[in-house]
Order: C-alpha cells, then structure tokens, then sequence
C-alpha cells in the first residue's frame, strides 16, 4: 500500500484543532470529530519523509543530510 499523507485540519465552527491520515482523494470529506461540523480548514503543516533528522540546525547547516 501507498503512504497516506497525515492532514492537519482546524473546525470553523468549535475552533478544535484534529488530524487525519487521509488519501488524497478523500481530503476534501472531513467533517470535526468535536462537533460533527463540516466547516473545517486544513492547515499547513510541516511533513518528513522519513529517516531524516529535521530538527536543530546548528550554524546555519543542517546534521544528519538532509535536503540541501
């Protein structure tokens, strides 16, 4: 199986932040776990992808390879 992507959403309604892990063509169905409202924005959020170190970057350079 493909890895799904995890999306951040926010509930327009209640304001309570959740995730789901979602296939792509099913990111636009989502409806709050809070309050059942389908008022709901995703957020941009940050992602790895995977065997990476993304945190503390050290002199301008990042450890552990990487991206650029």
């Amino acid at each position: 199986s493909e890895p799904m992507p995890i999306y951040e959403y926010e509930c327009n309604e209640c304001k309570h932040p959740f995730l789901r892990i979602l296939a792509f063509k099913d990111r636009d169905s989502v409806t709050c776990p809070k309050c059942q409202s389908d008022d709901v924005a995703r957020r941009i959020s940050l992602f790895s992808s995977g065997g990476h170190d993304c945190g503390g970057e050290e002199g301008g350079r990042r450890r552990g390879g990487g991206f650029g």
